[in-house]
């Protein structure tokens, strides 16, 4: 159970994590910055958006107004003008795709292979390509569209989800009511993330005192006074919940666990 982990982390979609892994070798140690640069060259290269994207990139624009990096963009298709998109716009623009945390910009690109070690799809010290890696990317999965992930892909995310993070899972999707469309929304999302930081408190597999269950607790009644606290000080719990709730929330979409209303928001 990693609740105490670098929120930023779960900006990545499996997508750019299977990408980083594809830079790896099975035998071969690997540069974490080498594999940083092959990513960064990928998602980075500009292209002029085809016709055919063009669409797509308007709407998927549209959903993002508080980007300054898509400002170009964004003045270039209210003028009518031929455009030039990073890669990585281009194609987290498909609409056919289930769900999107948006770009990456120059000082995240880390995440990506930092995830890929977390999954354990990648060794930490080495970089070397693990058996699990191997597996995912021999299930069809393209390197020249990474967001588009298959069933199988989406089942092995999930498989390597609950083992990575099986209790704090479980401890939400309890958290959720039984209808098939029950919503998570900007007003609920809050108090199902402080219910299952309790639901995880009270579980008998943390009430032990090994020094990883005191460090668990310790964590999560921080995170539950800071967020009481916050909330009757009327602060603005966006970003906590942009950094640690919503980049989960897409990983459980794009593993097939959760079902992602309207795209792209």
């Amino acid at each position: 159970m990693r609740i105490s982990s670098n929120f930023r982390l779960y900006m990545m979609r499996y997508g750019m994590t299977l990408l980083a892994s594809s830079y790896t070798n099975p035998r071969r140690p690997e540069y974490s910055e080498k594999i940083r640069e092959k990513l960064s060259a990928f998602l980075t290269q500009k292209y002029q958006v085809p016709d055919s994207k063009y669409d797509d990139l308007k709407e998927y624009v549209k959903k993002k107004p508080g980007s300054p990096r898509l400002s170009k963009i964004r003045s270039g298709l209210k003028k009518g003008e031929l455009i030039l998109a990073e890669q990585q716009d281009i194609l987290l623009s498909d609409s056919r795709l289930r769900s999107s945390v948006g770009a990456l910009t120059k000082d995240y690109f880390d995440d990506a292979l930092t995830l890929a070690h977390m999954l354990k799809l990648v060794t930490k010290s080495q970089n070397i390509l693990m058996a699990r890696g191997r597996l995912s990317l021999s299930s069809g999965w393209c390197n020249k569209h990474p967001f588009n992930l298959t069933d199988i892909d989406s089942f092995y995310l999930g498989l390597w989800l609950l083992d990575l993070d099986c209790d704090w899972i479980s401890a939400f999707l309890l958290q959720l009511q039984s209808e098939a469309c029950f919503k998570i929304t900007v007003d609920n999302r809050v108090d199902l993330l402080m219910k299952s930081w309790k639901h995880l408190l009270s579980a008998q597999q943390y009430r032990s005192d090994f020094h990883r269950n005191i460090k668990l607790r310790s964590r999560l009644r921080e995170l539950i006074k800071i967020t009481e606290r916050n909330l009757k000080s009327n602060l603005n719990l966006g970003q906590p919940w942009s950094w640690f709730l919503i980049p989960r929330l897409e990983l459980l979409v794009d593993a097939g666990i959760l079902t992602k209303q309207q795209k792209h928001s």
